[in-house]
């Protein structure tokens, strides 16, 4: 399970779960899982570049895991 990586590395492991898998296009295999984590990982460095501010309380930068949170609750918010 993709989720067990996050309780092992919760600053950089995303969660690749169906719903974004679903909806954003990635695999549910282990390469779809590495390139959501570089996409992941690319999105924070772009918005700390940009010095947009983390939106998650406690954490002065974007991490992977902050941005799969963010995009899941954008998918989320689709109709």
């Amino acid at each position: 399970d993709l989720k067990h990586l996050r309780f092992f590395l919760p600053e950089s492991c995303p969660v690749l779960d169906s719903i974004l898998s679903e909806r954003l296009l990635y695999e549910m295999t282990p390469s779809g899982y590495g390139d959501f984590c570089t996409a992941c990982k690319k999105m924070a460095d772009e918005l700390n570049q940009a010095n947009i501010p983390c939106s998650f309380p406690g954490n002065p930068n974007w991490r992977p895991s902050d941005v799969e949170a963010a995009l899941y609750a954008w998918v989320n918010d689709w109709k």
